[in-house]
This record gives C-alpha cells, sequence and structure tokens, in this order.
C-alpha cells in the first residue's frame, strides 16, 4: 500500500463516507443507527463486527477495515506519536493507539516504505522506529492542523450507533427497582410512583421544591435505577476532526473481566451509566463543541458525556442564560432525541441524545417555565418537606452513622424549641447537617459523644444564624 501524502492543503486525513464499511449519511436518525452496509463481504463484516451482545460490544479490530478509518489517517497518527516520542517500537506505538499489534504493523511497513520512518534496532518481530527528515517535516505539517497523537478515534457512526443501543430507556426500571436504588432516603409510595413512571418513559422530569429537600441527592440516585454499564470510545472521528469523549473526572471505568481482555476494541472504555451535574456556571456554549486550540482536538459537550445516563441540570432557573434560552436550545434534543453540531470546517453532524434529563429547582414551575415548554416537559413532581416520622427515622439513622447518642425526649425538646414554635419548616437535610455539627462540637470541646439540649441550643445558633425558616 502506497500512501502518497499530498499537500496537506487537499485534505488528505478527510473520510469517505464509505471508508468504514457505512453507506452515505442518511437523512434520519433511525437510518443511521440501522445502516446497512453495501460493498465487500469485508464491508459487511465490519458493519455488524459490534453485535457481540443484545445491547453493545466493542469487538476487537481484526483488519485495518475494521478500525473505520482510512489508513492514511492511521499513518497519520502513527508519525505524529513519533514526532513526540522521538523513538519507539512497534509494540509501544500500538499501545499508545490501542489497537492491536498486527494492524499497526501494516501501517509501519508502508511508512518505511514510503521512508518516512526508519528502524535503529530490533529484538524479535518488533522493531524500534524513528522519523526519517521526510517523515519529520510530514509529521509537523499534520501536528500543524491537530497534534494529536492518542488513542486512533472511533468513527462518528459507531459512536451513534451505541447510544441509540445503549439508550436508557432500554433498561426495564420497575417500581421495586427504582426502590432498591433510592433505599438511602426517604421517600412516599405516591413520589415513587411518579417518579418510576418518569423513568418508564425516559422523558424529562422536573423536581421542584423548598432547599434542602434532596433534589439534587435523589437524581442522583435515579442513575443508579439503570444498574448497567456503558461503552464509550475515548475519542471520536466526525470528518477528520478527533472530539475527546471519555472524561475521567466524569466517567467511571468499570475494569473488565480476564477472560474478556483479549476480546474488545480498546479503544472503548467501559463505565458505568454516568451523571453529569450541572448548575449555575452552565452556559449555552457548554452544550457545543469546544476547540481546543493547543492541540487542535475538540471537546465534547456536556451532554455528549451524559448520553446513555442522567444529565442533571441543578439550580434550574439560576444560570447565566435564562431559562427560555437553555430551552431553546434544548428543544430539538427533547422531542427528536437527536443533536447538531457544527464542526471548525463548517459542516453539520448529527448526534443522537439518549440520556434523561433531570431539572431541579427551588423555585415555582410557573416562575421557570412557561406553559408551552412545561407541556414539553411531561413530569413534574414536587419534593415535599419531610413529615415529623420521616425527621425522627432520618435522625436516628444519622445518630447511628456518626454514634452519637440521643434520646426521643432530647429530640421532642428540640423539635417543639427550634422548628414548631417559632414556625420553621422541617428539611430532610436537617438532621445529618445538624448532628454532624454536634459530633465537631463534642470533638472539639472534648466531650462524650451524646447529644444533649445544651449543645443543640449552641449548635441551632450557628447553624441557622437567626434565620427563622431555613
Amino acid at each position: 500500500m502506497a500512501f502518497q501524502f499530498l499537500d496537506l492543503q487537499t485534505d488528505v486525513l478527510r473520510r469517505s463516507p464509505k471508508a468504514n464499511g457505512f453507506a452515505d449519511p442518511p437523512a434520519t436518525l433511525s437510518q443511521s443507527v440501522s445502516v446497512a452496509a453495501s460493498g465487500t463481504a469485508a464491508e459487511e463484516k465490519r458493519a455488524v463486527s459490534i453485535d457481540k451482545s443484545p445491547a453493545f460490544w466493542p469487538n476487537s479490530p481484526a483488519s485495518l477495515a475494521d478500525l473505520g478509518l482510512p489508513p492514511l489517517q492511521i499513518a497519520g497518527m502513527v508519525l505524529k506519536v513519533l514526532m513526540h516520542h522521538g523513538q519507539a517500537s512497534g509494540v509501544a506505538i500500538a499501545q499508545q493507539l490501542r489497537v492491536p499489534f498486527h494492524l499497526v504493523g501494516e501501517i509501519l511497513k508502508d511508512l518505511r516504505s514510503e521512508q518516512l520512518i526508519g528502524y535503529i534496532r530490533g529484538s524479535g518481530h518488533d522493531l524500534t522506529y524513528q522519523l526519517t527528515d521526510a517523515g519529520a517535516e510530514r509529521a509537523e505539517r499534520l501536528a500543524e492542523r491537530c497534534s494529536y497523537g492518542g488513542t486512533l478515534p472511533v468513527p462518528l457512526e459507531d459512536y451513534s450507533q451505541s447510544v441509540v443501543r445503549q439508550s436508557p430507556e432500554r433498561v426495564r426500571v420497575t417500581r421495586q427497582r427504582l426502590a432498591e436504588a433510592c433505599s438511602e432516603l426517604q421517600i412516599d409510595d405516591r413520589m415513587l410512583l411518579r417518579l418510576s413512571q418518569s423513568m418508564v418513559s425516559g422523558n424529562a422530569v422536573l423536581l421542584y421544591g423548598s432547599p434542602g429537600n434532596g433534589k439534587t441527592t435523589l437524581a442522583e440516585r435515579l442513575v443508579r435505577a439503570y444498574g448497567d454499564t456503558i461503552w464509550v470510545p475515548r475519542a471520536v472521528d466526525a470528518d477528520g476532526e478527533v472530539i475527546r469523549l471519555f472524561d475521567p473526572l466524569v466517567h467511571h471505568e468499570v475494569p473488565i473481566d480476564e477472560d474478556d481482555e483479549a476480546n474488545f476494541d480498546r479503544r472503548w472504555v467501559r463505565i458505568r451509566r454516568p451523571l453529569i451535574v450541572v448548575g449555575g456556571e452552565l452556559t449555552l456554549q457548554s452544550l457545543e463543541l469546544c476547540v481546543n486550540r493547543q492541540s487542535g482536538t475538540l471537546e465534547a459537550p456536556l451532554h455528549w458525556k451524559s448520553n446513555g445516563g442522567i444529565f442533571l441540570l441543578d439550580d434550574f432557573g439560576r444560570q447565566r442564560v435564562s431559562p427560555t434560552e437553555l430551552l431553546n436550545r434544548w428543544i430539538v434534543p427533547l422531542e427528536k432525541r437527536i443533536d447538531f453540531f457544527e464542526l471548525p470546517s463548517g459542516k453539520r453532524v448529527q448526534v443522537p441524545v439518549e440520556q434523561k434529563l433531570v431539572l431541579s429547582t427551588n423555585l415555582s414551575p410557573e416562575s421557570v417555565v412557561d406553559e408551552a415548554y412545561r407541556r414539553r416537559i411531561p413530569y413534574k413532581i414536587e419534593v415535599h418537606n419531610p413529615t415529623e416520622a420521616q425527621f425522627r427515622c432520618l435522625w436516628d439513622h444519622w445518630g447511628r452513622q456518626l454514634g452519637l447518642a440521643s434520646t426521643p425526649d432530647v429530640l421532642a425538646a428540640m423539635l417543639e424549641r427550634h422548628f414548631h414554635s417559632v414556625g420553621r419548616s422541617l428539611r430532610f437535610c436537617h438532621p445529618r447537617d445538624l448532628l454532624r455539627q454536634i459530633s465537631d462540637y463534642c470533638v472539639a470541646n472534648e466531650q462524650p459523644p451524646v447529644v444533649t439540649g445544651e449543645i443543640i441550643d449552641e449548635v441551632m445558633e450557628g447553624y441557622f444564624g437567626g434565620i427563622r425558616d431555613a
């Protein structure tokens, strides 16, 4: 195979729509995720190579065609790896790109024939390579456009297919399953029923109510109800652009069983279903592709990273942009389950949006969402203040957790003195917060871990600060 490297201005890294076994980009999402490959038998094998399980499994690539990228693009990545490292063995290059060694070997052989690399020493079948002068010049020109030299990206078509096949809607979330996921929380049967209905539907849900009642905590528990893991690529290729997707700050990697280590594409990472939480810092720009000007790569937006899980917009109504602007941006993903993004080249690409959108606010729904948008958020669930029985149950739970001795009489006196008599509302967060401060007080004053009326009075003054309903 002769690469015939051309001038960069001719966009040699651009990929033909059929280069990875997929047909020309179809017009609708349903077509794009159930692609009927055409062409050679190898291409047809490539199109179904990830069908190991009913859900999704990225099989280890057996040929260069299975990678879904043009050999020219892979060769450019090899040159950049050598440029970054000076010299590297074939095995090291394969590890850097996270592809099987025998596939890299084919590329290295052709790069040598083009006199772009040479080998300086070897051991067995593995040689150590470095760039020739011509190869160094070529690598520098490639790096001017994009210096990325890490894991080979996965074609956007493969990523889109994986998103749909790993959609949360494919998980049957029953009321019992949700109850188990939220077992640590005090949730009444009526709310549990409404939440389970919203989980079954897959539609957006708005949680509203007073602060301190666990709306954010509740939303974080919802992702547990899905229970399983999903696969995400480390990087995605979109028309020659590299988009970083796997984010160790928000994605939690799950180890692979030893029996499966040789049977999956190492460009993919198995993670727990993601939960992306954003608050007042969210901007419209956070929902678009972001250019890393230093490396020339793109960073996936937040809702790409939450595909397959939950996207939690906390403190809805308190963002730097208005709720109307945010929902205007989100209206297509809400209704069509797809989104469109513009690449630096000006080309628009389509990506599926398969996640649970949860909005959480301390404001009334009427004040943050007008009627037209409330219709598009079919589930609106109020998170009420705890009953006194729930409060007492949480007080006992956190007392045991913190090793604090307390009596019913002390708790009853606290409720009367600091809540009922002054008209202060109960909140789900109060037992945890107050008992933590009581524990701190006991340690700081070298006192036994016992809850007394005097300690409660002291802690209450510091916690509420003279605010009656807090």
